[in-house]
């Protein structure tokens, strides 16, 4: 059987990820995949609050 990743191990996997490709992941973002792994908030949640952040940028 496959060992399953805690929360912490996938954005360490993600952070990595980033960094190979030379960016970053914000400290908003991060939060955001803590509350989606933790079952806090859905995706479609996280969605419209982004869609929400980019429409007041504008």
């Amino acid at each position: 059987m496959k060992p399953t990743l805690t929360a912490e191990q996938k954005l360490r996997c993600l952070h990595g990820t980033f960094a190979a490709e030379g960016m970053q992941i914000s400290i908003k973002t991060q939060t955001a995949l803590h509350r989606l792994d933790s079952g806090k908030a859905t995706m479609d949640e996280l969605l419209r609050e982004a869609i929400a952040r980019h429409n007041r940028k504008q």
